[in-house]
């Protein structure tokens, strides 16, 4: 049997779905009216039953939550979380800018992937550190907020600087063999000033690679 449910100590809300549940289990929990029990024709199929329970607590049970058919909100399936990386200042353009470290194969490789603009601050972005010097190609696969990416030499002058728009997995070259990569939110280097030919102190950075 179909059974249409409501919330019956508040119908004006309306009804919320349609389960099939046998007529012998309504009756033995007692949560169907005798119109239920002795209709004919369609009212056999779509009745109107009384729930005694809380009508979101009962439907989520069945599996007929009123927010179904909705796109729920996954946690991060980030390995690595932004607080599990080690953070440093560095100066640049007149400012300090706090990064992330990101110094292994699997924080290079996650970098800031489905971090948000509410979770990446104004002047905050991801180090990046590789063992050696070559062309470097960054893309923004799972990466959802538009960037700003300087490839840095091992000397730490600035080869060149990239603004990577959200979700291209096209790819972002190096101009010249890079070391490193410093990533921040999109138009920063220009904000502040920075621009290729600039370099970054990584004297305290170096301490901790």
């Amino acid at each position: 049997m179909i059974i249409y449910f409501r919330n019956a100590q508040r119908p004006e809300e309306g009804a919320y779905s349609l389960v099939s549940i046998p007529l012998s289990a309504m009756r033995k929990e007692g949560w169907c009216d005798s119109q239920v029990a002795q209709g004919g024709g369609l009212q056999n199929r779509y009745s109107w039953v009384r729930i005694p329970l809380a009508p979101v607590f009962f439907l989520s049970f069945l599996g007929c939550s009123p927010n179904a058919g909705k796109q729920q909100i996954a946690p991060s399936p980030r390995v690595v979380q932004l607080q599990d990386y080690e953070r440093f200042g560095i100066h640049l353009g007149g400012r300090v800018l706090a990064v992330y470290l990101a110094d292994t194969d699997i924080k290079r490789q996650e970098g800031l992937m489905f971090v948000t603009s509410q979770e990446l601050g104004e002047n905050e972005g991801m180090f990046f550190v590789f063992p050696n010097a070559q062309i470097r190609r960054f893309w923004m696969k799972n990466t959802v907020i538009p960037l700003d990416i300087a490839y840095l030499d091992p000397d730490g002058v600035i080869v060149n600087i990239l603004t990577m728009e959200p979700l291209d997995e096209s790819g972002y070259l190096s101009a010249r063999p890079a070391q490193y990569a410093l990533e921040t939110g999109a138009g920063w280097f220009a904000r502040n000033g920075v621009k290729p030919g600039d370099r970054v102190d990584l004297g305290r950075l170096k301490k901790s690679f």
